[in-house]
């Protein structure tokens, strides 16, 4: 970059002013020279940062004092550090995650218009669009590309054996997504709130210059005035001249060299004289190979000078000509290019389906008898081995045939339930991969009825969020308004209209949208009316179950799929459209996604995988009517299953596509086809229509035409947190109850393979409603997936969400508060341990020591609990950055923070500091103790010291230090008896204390009772956010010891009702309690804080949450 410096760089930094200025990457110092020189003339410091300094930056630090502080470590972890600085100077590795994260941590230092002035070296070739690693290690797996030790040549995409760099690692691609320094400016530039410019100046592998808008025009201004090309080039000839120049020197030294060596070998004569000489040529030739390697360097640089000059020419060139074609071209043109470039998209798409469809055809015939024989036959032709086994492989291969002919004709099979054909194929059916899909084709067959096709193609456009390309396929409508509308259409990126040379029917129009397709597909009538997230709430329902095959909404006129009357096909009822029926259904549907023997061809989801197993619709149904019918039988005998998603609503008009007559014999010869192909199906569909899964849906919809249901005003709230046991699921429910009159709760779970969704009900209890697993577990470096965006995005949407509680994010990705935000839903984030500061959630390192979030010294394996993170990155100094960069990035779309101490809020505060300038809240948990019981008993000097333990014992509650205690007893006075109640989870505590076995928790006071403690051990090793253990220990009336650490140590010197033990000493422990047992007067001290202790019931906590919803929500909760 030091190429730039007195012609553009030093200039710019006088007209901005700049007095602190930050440079990443040094190198060999000589930029920092120039740098630091400016510095001193105008009273400035230089922060440089470089990992592996190659100059005497130490000596350059102690002479310059004041004006200069270097960083001997990574720009990631080093420019955290600096702030308020007006220029920096990029010139570290050449990579995309680098420079991205470097721009990403500028953007958050720098939150108003005062952001740096940014000067970008290697903005052009060769590392402009394609990565270069000095450490591959240090770049994450994600944002590493494939890359390999190659050098690079201009012109050329691949890498090469010599070239440029050839003694790095370079991505082996090049122009891929975030790859390259240029792709990282750009991308940043993107998506930063910041309002940026970026200057390039073509030379020396590019330049670039990023400012805010303000500095736009002076910046503008300067590079104009300057002729920076002009200059540019200018200096690049100075270089090229100068590099002529050392060559020749290097070529006269090798020579000089050369004759040295010779004159050596001459003037040898004997031994002695030949070793000293032998030293000295030595010596000689290891001068000339470094001199070589000059020359060779030099070449190669020369060689890419020339290069950048011809790079700007030929760009020069080639913008004029843009600027002259540009001047030239219309708006006709334009679109013209358009068309054309969409229908080469159109014929490519059409090549890769034509390839497929060629496959699946070789393949059958593979597996056809035909050509089986003519392989055994070829095979047994010439002799062999081949020839003795042919009798025997061609009786096989012709039962074989036999047992596939006959499969499914005989009798008994006829006669299979649903159930039976679905467990006949379970194998299959876990063979079949899936995947959330990207992208849904939804395919409309069109004839005719111009005006419902319109209402249907406005209500896609205006309802249809899910990602998807609308396929319309014109049967040869004799309408010709249809083929202009269409056309007018087609312009649309996501809309294809194909035209059908002849009329196909219904059938022969879907096939077609089959094989032009290669995602998953809806078919739709184009006398449709779609309402709004039906497409995702249909995908949703579709990957809900790894074996669904299809999903039909339900409708106002589809046979048995209609609501509310069962088997009608009505209009909508006077004074309400599709989305108040979309709304009722998503009210009082059960979501059970009932299995059905057939879907409707109204609107039916088709999987890729099903399509791909069972084939097409079956043209002998001629051209429409029971096609679906037979297609879903064959997708059951495939052993997917047909489903319902009774909690989505398309809107159906019923328009007239045969006469009806025409209707009756097709329908009849049709139905005969059908029952010959499938004859149990007839007793599956009576099956279905006697049990009408549909009842309940139906009837809640009679009633409240009718003005029988009852109404309520209750706001929609989903409370999300991690599936399991403990006090976080505990407190919530606590909570839930006490907020229902105003609030109606649902409870999102997730234990990584499936997400579970509740609803509280009346009585207090939480139902079971909505259960979707996982194609793919949630891992902990997930932190947004495609797939959990929308499932949640369909709860959201079909439960009318009105605000969001995030209780813990432990099994989810972090995709929730960027969903609540684009949905515009107010979201309450609370912390109950601090797994947003460090997955291990207890911050305990490899030693099993408290952290406090700042990782320890040394490298090893943190504690964390494994069950749910098997694929935990190495964390220490490592992975954590960016385990807390995705948090902040998360935190950002939060409205309100709330945890349960000061201490936890200090905690997040610390580790993220933009925390303080958010709500931030301290509520503490709140309890009802049915039963309140005193089970304390003072100690006395000649009998046992009761301690009681409990809770869920394990290595973070301490038991290493409660086996350690009574070890050290057994040693000294064997005072004390140790009780344990809870789930224990080192065998060996067991065996040195009375283990009372898991308890309930209003089970706790009768126990307790039955135990008579003296005292009570809360002896956590890390700080927690609460511990509830010792809020029942003094609700019970019992002194307890505690750990000095954290929250425990700010609840025990507030209340004074305990003793602070240290959790390092033993010793200090034991000796505290045999002090505490030998002196009453101490004993009753504390008995006395105890006593006075008052803590909140769960509705006191409750209006204190209550208050936050109401700031945030507006909406009353307690009067």
């Amino acid at each position: 970059m030091n190429r730039f410096w007195d012609i553009i760089i030093e200039p710019l930094l006088k007209i901005i002013n700049a007095k602190t200025i930050v440079e990443v990457g040094a190198q060999r110092g000589l930029n920092t020279v120039n740098l630091l020189e400016y510095c001193k003339q105008n009273e400035g410091i230089l922060h440089t940062v470089d990992p592996v300094p190659m100059f005497d930056y130490e000596s350059m630090e102690k002479e310059n004092g004041g004006h200069f502080k270097f960083y001997k470590e990574l720009s990631l972890s080093a420019l955290p550090k600096m702030s308020d600085y007006e220029a920096i100077l990029i010139d570290g590795d050449h990579n995309w995650y680098t420079v991205y994260h470097e721009l990403e941590i500028i953007g958050r230092q720098f939150k108003d218009d005062k952001f740096p002035v940014v000067f970008l070296h290697d903005i052009g070739w060769p590392y402009g669009r394609r990565d270069l690693y000095y450490n591959p290690e240090n770049i994450p797996d994600y944002y590493r590309q494939p890359h390999k030790k190659l050098g690079l040549l201009p012109g050329n995409v691949n890498l090469v054996e010599k070239g440029l760099n050839p003694h790095l690692e370079h991505a082996i691609y090049e122009n891929n997504p975030r790859n390259g320094v240029l792709t990282a400016v750009e991308d940043f530039i993107q998506h930063t709130n910041h309002g940026l410019s970026l200057f390039r100046v073509q030379a020396f592998f590019g330049l670039g210059i990023l400012c805010p808008k303000h500095l736009e025009a002076d910046i503008q201004q300067f590079l104009t005035d300057l002729h920076v090309q002009e200059l540019l080039i200018t200096r690049m000839e100075e270089e090229r001249i100068d590099q002529l120049i050392k060559i020749e020197e290097l070529k006269r030294t090798y020579q000089e060299k050369k004759a040295q060596v010779e004159k050596l070998y001459i003037e040898t004569k004997d031994l002695k004289e030949q070793t000293v000489l032998k030293e000295e040529m030595d010596t000689v030739l290891a001068e000339m190979e470094s001199l070589l390697e000059k020359i060779d360097f030099l070449s190669r640089d020369k060689q890419e000078l020339l290069s950048q000059i011809n790079v700007i020419a030929n760009e020069k060139e080639a913008l004029t000509k843009q600027l002259n074609k540009a001047s030239l071209e219309n708006d006709t043109q334009i679109k013209q290019l358009q068309l054309e470039n969409k229908s080469l998209k159109s014929k490519n798409i059409k090549l890769t389906q034509a390839v497929q469809k060629s496959k699946r055809k070789i393949k059958e015939t593979k597996a056809s008898f035909r050509y089986q024989f003519g392989e055994i036959f070829a095979s047994a032709a010439k002799p062999s081995i081949n020839t003795l086994k042919f009798p025997v492989r061609l009786l096989k291969l012709f039962f074989r045939t036999l047992k596939r002919k006959f499969k499914g004709t005989n009798q008994n099979e006829k006669r299979n339930t649903q159930m039976d054909i679905k467990k006949s194929e379970k194998r299959a059916i876990k063979a079949i991969p899936q995947s959330f899909p990207n992208i849904v084709d939804i395919v409309i067959p069109v004839y005719n009825a111009l005006d419902e096709l319109k209402e249907c193609v406005a209500s896609l456009q205006k309802y249809t969020k899910f990602p998807h390309r609308i396929i319309l396929i014109n049967d040869k409508s004799p309408d010709p308004n249809v083929s202009v509308y269409l056309q007018s259409i087609s312009i649309n990126e996501n809309i294809i209209v194909l035209e059908n040379e002849q009329n196909l029917g219904f059938i022969g129009s879907i096939n077609r949208g089959f094989e032009y397709s290669s995602n998953d597909v809806v078919i739709l009538n184009s006398d449709t009316r779609v309402t709004s997230e039906w497409l995702r709430s249909l995908v949703v329902c579709a990957y809900s179950m790894k074996e669904i095959g299809t999903v039909t909404p339900v409708s106002n006129a589809a046979g048995p799929f209609s609501v509310p009357k069962f088997n009608e096909n009505l209009d909508l009822k006077a004074g309400y459209t599709e989305h108040d029926y979309a709304k009722m259904i998503a009210k009082y549907s059960e979501r059970n996604y009932p299995e059905v023997p057939t879907g409707n061809g109204y609107c039916m989801y088709i999987k890729r995988v099903v399509i791909d197993q069972v084939g097409n619709f079956d043209t002998a149904f001629g051209k429409g009517y029971c096609e679906e019918n037979d297609f879903c039988m064959r997708v059951l005998k495939s052993g997917m299953t047909n489903v319902i998603d009774d909690s989505t609503f398309v809107y159906h008009q019923r328009t007239v596509s045969f006469s009806s007559e025409e209707k009756q014999k097709l329908i009849q010869e049709n139905r005969r086809i059908l029952d010959e192909k499938h004859p149990e199906y007839t007793e599956l569909v009576r099956k279905f229509i006697a049990e009408n899964p549909l009842s309940y849906l139906q009837e809640k919809m009679q009633e409240e035409f009718e003005g029988k249901s009852e109404q309520t005003f209750k706001r929609n709230s989903l409370f999300v947190l991690h599936k399991g046991s403990g006090g976080t699921p505990l407190t919530n429910l606590d909570l839930l109850r006490n907020i229902r009159d105003t609030y109606q709760p649902f409870v999102l779970t997730s234990d990584r393979k499936e997400l579970e969704l509740y609803k509280l009900e009346n009585n207090g209890d939480l139902k079971l409603i909505f259960k979707i697993a996982f194609l793919k577990e949630i891992s902990v470096k997930d932190f947004s997936r495609f797939d959990y965006k929308h499932i949640l995005t369909n709860i959201i949407h079909k439960f009318d969400i009105s605000k969001i509680h995030v209780r813990h994010l432990l099994g989810h990705t972090f995709d929730i508060p960027t969903i609540a935000k684009e949905m515009n839903i107010p979201i309450v984030l609370s912390f109950h341990d601090f797994y947003f500061i460090c997955p291990t959630i207890q911050l305990l390192d490899d030693k099993k020591t408290y952290c406090a979030g700042a990782c320890t010294q040394g490298q090893g394996k943190c504690h964390y609990p494994k069950g749910w993170f098997p694929d935990m990155p190495d964390l220490k100094h490592n992975w954590i950055y960016q385990w807390r960069e995705e948090a902040g990035k998360m935190f950002a779309n939060v409205d309100v923070f709330i945890t349960t101490s000061e201490y936890s809020k200090e905690r997040y505060c610390t580790v993220y500091p933009d925390l303080r300038e958010k709500p931030f809240h301290v509520i503490e948990h709140g309890r009802d103790f049915e039963l309140t019981l005193d089970v304390a008993v003072p100690p006395e000097r000649d009998k046992k010291i009761k301690i009681v333990s409990f809770g869920g014992l394990n290595l973070q509650k301490g038991s290493k230090l409660l086996i350690g205690l009574m070890e050290l007893d057994k040693k000294r006075e064997n005072r004390i008896e140790l009780h344990l109640l809870g789930k224990v989870a080192d065998k060996k505590l067991e065996e040195v204390a009375i283990s009372h076995g898991e308890y309930e928790r209003d089970e706790l006071p009768i126990l307790l009772e039955g135990i008579r403690p003296n005292l009570s051990a809360v002896f956590s090793i890390w700080p927690e956010t609460y511990c509830h253990t010792l809020t029942e220990s003094w609700a019970l009336g019992l002194p307890t010891l505690v750990t000095d650490i954290g929250t425990l140590r700010e609840r025990v010197v507030k209340s004074d009702a305990g003793w602070l033990v240290d959790v390092n000493n033993i010793e200090e422990i034991y000796n505290k309690i045999l002090y505490i047992a030998d002196d009453p007067d101490e004993y009753h001290r504390v008995k006395e804080k105890v006593d006075q202790l008052r803590f909140p019931s769960t509705l006191e906590m409750s209006k204190q949450y209550a208050e936050v919803y109401r700031d945030l929500c507006g909406l009353k909760v307690f009067s």
